[in-house]
């Protein structure tokens, strides 16, 4: 009887040794930044925001104000650059009032190039998330 416990485990190894199994426990993906509203009041024209990073045992905070955007004047844009790039856009319908639901779309993604300038705008990242808030006042 143990040899053929002997024999089940040295096929069980050969199986997982042609199949090319890799049993090795790799570490989960970097969820992105975390994003704070630290202060949401639309009246005076501008968004407080906070922005939370942690990467490979680095943290950093930015800390900004957005301002409506010009062109358009419902929605707010902002990118940061730290470890990654990272671009935040504000979508407020012009019609929700009050306590109507806002919605933010914050999109990033990491990259070591410095060729790219701080503070651009970018094309549609390789990743990005959707949150919603509630306006308090």
């Amino acid at each position: 009887m143990e040899v053929i416990y002997v024999r089940l485990i040295f096929l069980f190894l050969i199986v997982i040794f042609i199949s090319g199994c890799d049993l090795s426990t790799e570490p989960l993906p970097d969820p992105g930044p975390v994003i704070i509203i630290e202060n949401d009041t639309w009246g005076g024209g501008a968004l407080q925001v906070e922005i939370y990073e942690k990467v490979d045992r680095r943290e950093r905070w930015y800390a900004f104000t957005l301002a409506p955007d010009t062109e358009s004047g419902d929605s707010l844009r902002f990118s940061a650059r730290g470890f990654g790039y990272y671009e935040i856009t504000f979508i407020i319908p012009k019609y929700k009032s009050g306590r109507d639901l806002w919605r933010l779309e914050a999109k990033y993604w990491l990259t070591t190039d410095p060729v790219y300038p701080p503070y651009e705008i970018y094309s549609p990242p390789l990743d990005s998330s959707d949150w919603e808030w509630t306006r308090l006042n």
